[in-house]
């Protein structure tokens, strides 16, 4: 009997289309999953590894961004946070300004994911920097939250 190689060849096709959806991190909106006027986030994935985390957001804008901040939260306990870190606009996306109707991913490097502590929640804020409230304090303009393991598929964070 002669083996196929059409059907390894499926399989491996397959996989390569299926994989990675698998690593996608279940996540909401901030403000009670309504969404936010600047766009949609349709992704998030995360590969973890002790200090040395790195973060993608993929999303489509409904408006135009040119300047902005990226905050990163992570938080234990009852929403208490333990470690953040702060990211310029021009270091997490690739192209600038962002355009109404485009795709965009924010990737965000060096998050500090600790092995050695079980995260709560992680919270990423976008922050518009040319525009203020009537506070003075800088526009969110998007929020999303997500625990980091509700989708991993690695076995070992520290892999």
């Amino acid at each position: 009997m002669a083996i196929s190689h059409v059907q390894p060849l499926l399989l491996l096709l397959a996989s390569l289309f299926f994989l990675p959806v698998l690593r996608a991190i279940r996540f909401g909106y901030c403000n009670d999953n309504n969404g936010y006027d600047f766009g949609n986030i349709t992704r998030v994935t995360i590969n973890a590894k002790d200090y040395d985390t790195t973060i993608f957001i993929y999303g489509t804008a409904s408006k135009s961004l040119q300047e902005g901040t990226v905050l990163v939260v992570l938080m234990i306990g009852r929403g208490e946070p333990i470690d953040m870190r702060f990211y310029r606009l021009s270091e997490v996306a690739k192209v600038l300004p962002i355009k109404p109707g485009s795709n965009f991913v924010l990737t965000l490097t060096k998050v500090p994911f600790q092995d050695s502590l079980t995260y709560d929640e992680i919270t990423v804020n976008l922050y518009d920097d040319n525009g203020e409230s009537d506070h003075g304090e800088k526009i969110e303009i998007m929020c999303i939250n997500f625990n980091p393991y509700s989708s991993i598929t690695s076995t070992s964070l520290s892999e």
